[in-house]
């Protein structure tokens, strides 16, 4: 029946002045009925019914008029002849003709509104439906971890119009799983917050929903089930003089169904405008998490924990690969203790370097800008730009003289086989003169015998020293050459009495090398060090951010001239990071210390020779100044440089030497 039906419920049904069916339709429960003359009167209306009489079409205008507001657009006209209506009713029917007809309006009103509830519904799930996606979408970009837990807290607090939320992480490494209070958010409470970790339990809210991994909704924590096995800490209440009331606990589980940390969300405002800074008004403007909202917030826990997991993987992933970085340089530095420190050193002046060349002021510059993945990728090239010297012969990589000190051993054996011949046949000379001449003439010609004899050794012994001179690692002048050059023409007796050089064909060349120790072999094996650095960082699958890595590296013995090596790029072709690494490389190993082949230069001399090598267009002057006035060399102080590095335990005074194999593009002073 029309009066007992709910769906009829609080609709109004508006009549003229000369309605003659009001007393029949006062008759019906849950309609009121309201005389109105014109359509201001209905201007507050909604969900009602307009009986539209003659006298009422006369005085109160169109059909559009009568159907503006919140009025429902629904007429039952009660004249004929009038253009506009939805039902018609001729005049003089009876009243049950009257009342059907008021019946199917209310009917049809009841529909529209049913189809308005459906459509605004809808409207509200395609809006929370998008705005899941929106948050999905934002949490999955974000890669900066403490960012992307904050955008988490906030927009799950947006969406529950919350004034405070909290945010625990499970820490299970140690023997003892922990849970790690890491961030909290409170609009109406200003305070200083600092991590903390607590045992991992069900004592606490939060504990309770990390051990057990299931929601907790609580309209009031000041008055929790009486067995409940967790209990609320109100000290920050206490301290702060705040008043938690509502609590709303969601644990994050990733895709193992593991918990992983929890969302805490706090006192559910009627308002997100309301500042609740008094018990008072949180009492009386705060209301528990309906069913709904538990559904909002679980799913943005399950899009969160997926953020946060791979958060988590991309940081292991990354501590991964730096390990591995980090073991690679130290591998290098292990061949060559003399280089520790070097690549770490080089990695930071290179990146100190392109930090501060947009600031430079030079116009070239003006539109240069290195993005965190760029620098990334300009200090992974760095660390790694020797780690082809792992297939140079270990002899050659560690050389600090022209010959090896067994090499010179084998010298000595021969210079002491020469002097005992020397001696040997100085005597054979006097027994065969005392033979001879007799005993008078022997003593006579004894002093000089024995001056001649004296006089040999002392020569040896000379030439012996110019060859421990000539394998010193500097400069070898023409005297010292034709030295070398006497004694490498001299020969002994071996114990068989076969000839015997005193210097060998390959020890020949090997002293006679002008500058440094290596031979021209020995130093195009260095250089090949390069070659190998590019074959290996090629072999590896970096990602996009790092893909040019290997062209970088390949590239730091490159001159702007083309006379580098070991493809002879010139300066279209070197890119700008291979300039930097190169101005960085050679500024370390100049100024390395307790290099057993070189000393090392002062600053100041370094700096000379960058511009000298600038000068002769080597170098990028640009780079080179820039690398000066910045002072980008206080980048490498032993200390200040070890705090910035991101991984590796590696002692800091190793800081303290440093080279980049034996290349100092021959400018160094010896």
């Amino acid at each position: 029946m029309l009066h007992n039906s709910p769906d009829f419920l609080n609709i109004t049904v508006f009549h003229g002045p000369q309605f003659p069916g009001r007393s029949t339709f006062e008759k019906l429960k849950n309609l009121t009925l309201v005389e109105v003359s014109s359509p201001e009167d209905m201007k507050d209306a909604s969900h009602a019914i307009l009986l539209l009489d003659h006298s009422l079409c006369k005085t109160g205008g169109s059909a559009s008029q009568w159907r503006t507001g919140r009025l429902w657009p629904f007429l039952i006209i009660g004249e004929e002849g009038v253009d506009f209506c939805d039902f018609l009713c001729p005049r003089g029917w009876p009243d049950i003709f009257s009342l059907k007809a008021l019946e199917g309006a209310i009917r049809e009103l009841t529909l529209m509104l049913s189809r308005k509830n459906l459509s605004e519904e809808l409207s509200d799930e395609h809006e929370k439906l998008f705005q899941l996606t929106h948050i999905g979408l934002a949490l999955s970009a974000e890669q900066n971890a403490d960012k992307l837990l904050s955008k988490i807290l906030a927009e799950g607090r947006h969406w529950a119009c919350c004034d405070a939320g909290s945010l625990f992480l499970l820490d299970r490494e140690g023997d003892e799983p922990k849970l790690l209070f890491k961030l909290i958010q409170n609009d109406s409470v200003d305070f200083p917050f600092k991590e903390q970790t607590f045992p991992l339990n069900k004592e606490s809210i939060a504990g309770f929903v990390a051990v057990t991994g299931d929601i907790l909704n609580l309209p009031d924590v000041y008055h929790l089930p009486e067995r409940a096995p967790f209990h609320f800490n109100s000290s920050f209440d206490e301290t702060a003089n705040y008043r938690t009331r509502s609590v709303l606990t969601v644990p994050m589980k990733n895709h193992n169904r593991e918990v992983i940390g929890v969302l805490q969300f706090i006192n559910r405002k009627t308002s997100q405008d309301i500042k609740l800074n008094s018990p008072e008004i949180t009492l009386e403007h705060t209301r528990p998490f309906t069913d709904e909202v538990v559904v909002l917030l679980k799913a943005l826990a399950s899009q969160a924990a997926v953020a946060i997991s791979n958060s988590i993987l991309v940081r292991q992933i990354q501590g991964l690969f730096e390990g591995f970085v980090a073991a690679s340089v130290h591998a290098i530095e292990q061949r060559d203790p003399t280089t520790s420190g070097h690549s770490f050193r080089v990695a930071d002046l290179t990146t100190a370097l392109a930090e501060v060349l947009p600031r430079s002021g030079r116009s070239r510059f003006k539109d240069l800008t290195f993005d965190d993945h760029q620098i990334k990728e300009i200090r992974y090239a760095s660390l790694l730009h020797d780690f082809g010297k792992v297939g140079v012969r270990e002899p050659v990589l560690i050389k600090e003289k022209k010959l090896t000190n067994s090499n010179m051993e084998i010298i000595w054996h021969r210079f002491a086989l020469y002097k005992e011949k020397v001696h040997t046949l100085s005597l054979q000379q006097r027994h065969e003169f005392l033979l001879q001449y007799g005993r008078d003439a022997f003593f006579e010609r004894l002093p000089l015998f024995e001056k001649e004899m004296t006089e040999r050794m002392a020569q040896l012994d000379n030439f012996y020293q110019e060859i421990c001179l000539a394998n010193e690692p500097t400069i070898l002048d023409s005297e010292r050459h034709s030295h070398l050059t006497t004694v490498q023409k001299m020969e002994a007796l071996d114990i068989n009495g076969k000839p015997l050089k005193l210097l060998s064909e390959d020890e020949f060349l090997a002293l006679s090398v002008r500058r440094g120790s290596l031979t021209p072999e020995e130093r195009k094996e260095i250089e090949s060090h390069v070659v190998y650095t590019y074959e290996f960082l090629r072999k590896i699958p970096w990602t996009s951010e790092l893909r040019r890595i290997p062209s970088f590296a390949v590239a730091h013995h490159e001159k702007l001239d083309g006379s580098g090596y070991p493809n002879g790029w010139g300066h279209q072709q070197i890119p700008l990071e291979s300039k930097m690494m190169t101005v960085s490389d050679i500024y370390d190993a100049l100024t390395a210390s307790d290099r057993p082949y070189k000393k090392a230069l002062s600053h100041e001399r370094a700096l000379d020779i960058l511009k000298m090598e600038a000068g002769k267009e080597l170098l990028d002057k640009d780079l080179v100044e820039v690398f000066i006035e910045a002072k980008v060399h206080h980048y490498i102080e032993p200390r200040e440089a070890r705090q910035k590095l991101s991984f590796g335990n590696f002692d800091p005074d190793l800081h303290k030497r440093s080279v980049c194999d034996y290349d100092i593009h021959h400018t160094a002073e010896n």
